[in-house]
């Protein structure tokens, strides 16, 4: 059997790290995504620290099935 799809659900733990110095810019991309069959817990984090005057854009996109948990 498969973790996730026909035996015991997938538990996730992602941990993002995002560091950005003095006057530095990013643009970060992050995307979590599943089978339609899928069955998942996710529990992520995002730990962002920004220097003086930096930029961050962070975009994330979601699409993991109706049966993943948060």
């Amino acid at each position: 059997s498969e973790p996730g799809v026909d035996g015991p659900p997938r538990l996730l733990y992602r941990r993002v790290l995002i560091v950005l110095g003095k006057g530095a810019s990013a643009t970060i991309w992050e995307r979590h995504e599943g089978g339609a069959d899928e069955h998942c817990t996710s529990n992520t984090v995002c730990e962002i620290h920004l220097g003086e005057g930096a930029v961050l854009d962070h975009y994330k996109f979601q699409t993991e099935p109706l049966t993943a948990n948060h």
